[in-house]
């Protein structure tokens, strides 16, 4: 049982390591690209991490017009994911020391 609970333990180390270089990642993108181009480069940017698919349409590609609700709607759950695994690990950490 103590081997089960170090795997997932360390699982969700790992797991979270991903996630906080994502968003570091993706927090110094947007600051190069606001300060390089200006909002519109920014967007164009967002639109391009998103990646909507490429849909047939009756024998040719169609483009999906790209909702920024839809897109914001991801990366708050991304980002949701995150802080509760840090809330998580923060936990473990306090029990460990207790």
């Amino acid at each position: 049982m103590k081997a089960l609970k170090t795997i997932l333990h360390l699982v969700m180390q790992g797991f979270l390591m991903l996630l906080l270089f994502y968003w570091a990642i993706f927090a110094g993108n947007t600051l190069v690209r606001l300060f390089s181009g200006g909002p519109a480069r920014v967007i164009a940017w967002y639109k391009h991490i998103d990646g909507s698919p490429i849909q047939w349409d009756q024998g040719a590609l169609v483009l999906p017009v790209w909702d920024w609700r839809l897109f914001v709607a991801r990366e708050s759950m991304i980002l949701a994911i995150t802080l509760g695994l840090c809330y998580l690990e923060w936990r473990v950490l306090q029990k460990k020391t207790l």
